[in-house]
């Protein structure tokens, strides 16, 4: 949902809460905690996610995984669109 000030706001099933989110240009930017079962254990992240939509129709993401504040992971996804014939 896009708030009156220009930022943004979303949920999803596997979101804890609400992601909230801003854009600029071709870059959005979401913030959202998000628990992650491993081994047998669970642990929450808050993720800093940003997406950039490239001039061939690339989209770019780049996740920041945090806990405590400190960045444990980073991930980053390189999505095109297909042609459906």
């Amino acid at each position: 949902m896009k708030h009156k000030d220009g930022s943004y706001s979303g949920t999803a099933g596997d979101i804890l809460g609400e992601a909230t989110g801003s854009a600029n240009g071709s870059a959005v930017n979401w913030h959202y905690y998000m628990d992650l079962p491993v081994d047998g254990k669970t642990y929450r992240l808050k993720f800093d996610d940003w997406m950039w939509q490239m001039n061939d129709g690339v989209l770019i993401n780049r996740s920041y995984l945090k806990k405590f504040g400190i960045t444990v992971a980073e991930l980053t996804l390189f999505m095109q669109k297909q042609d459906v014939e």
